[in-house]
């Protein structure tokens, strides 16, 4: 019952890293291999600024910039870098592992390659079908299905959504109609999903500077 109950509360968190790259190879189509180094430089940012804003701003407010942080470098990188390259795949690849690498280093030497922890939004533990469940968990299950949801509806009921599918499948005739096809997969760049999972699983686990 304890596998049962962990592996679908973790397996949430797990489908929001997996909606992410589904969006990013789907719509964008560039085998980008900084992904995961992104999700591991948010929990950096919050441990290096923690002492500095949580006077100010808070736990929450601190974690929120770092995503807002990370998500306008992963754009950046990619308008500057990836989008004049983005029909040379080979070039690209070549660019991404050398970027997942170097930050990979520059984490491995600011903070060394040990673990760290950032400090939990949710304590406490509650008890499901005899099995103690750290809260931080259920966090990750009702974050996580929201994230969903709102996906959901944003690509099924909304016109931003609508336009994502199009570019996703038929670039050409997006571009036709006047949706801004650089901007999309730009967005795609800076907004992952699996940032969003940093925020709930890494204080249960912990990061350190390798990707996982």
């Amino acid at each position: 019952m304890d596998i049962l109950v962990n592996g679908i509360l973790l397996g949430s968190g797990y489908a929001m890293m997996g909606i992410g790259f589904a969006l990013l190879f789907g719509v964008a189509k560039v085998f980008d291999l900084t992904y995961g180094s992104y999700y591991i430089l948010a929990p950096y940012l919050v441990v290096g600024a923690f002492p500095f804003l949580i006077p100010y701003i808070g736990l929450g407010g601190t974690l929120i910039l770092s995503l807002a942080i990370v998500g306008a470098i992963g754009y950046l990188i990619h308008w500057a870098l990836i989008t004049p390259l983005r029909d040379q795949h080979m070039s690209v690849f070549i660019l991404t592992i050398s970027l997942a690498l170097a930050i990979q280093e520059i984490m491995v030497a600011i903070w060394s390659s040990q673990p760290i922890n950032i400090p939990s939004l949710w304590s406490g533990i509650t008890e499901i079908l005899g099995v103690p469940v750290l809260n931080q968990k259920l966090a990750i299950l009702g974050v996580s299905s929201l994230v969903i949801v709102l996906l959901w509806v944003l690509l099924t009921k909304l016109k931003p959504g609508i336009a994502i599918r199009v570019v996703a499948e038929k670039p050409e005739a997006g571009r036709i109609v006047g949706i801004r096809i650089k901007r999309i997969y730009g967005l795609h760049r800076g907004g992952h999903c699996r940032h969003f999972r940093f925020l709930h699983v890494r204080p249960v686990f912990g990061q350190s500077a390798h990707v996982d």
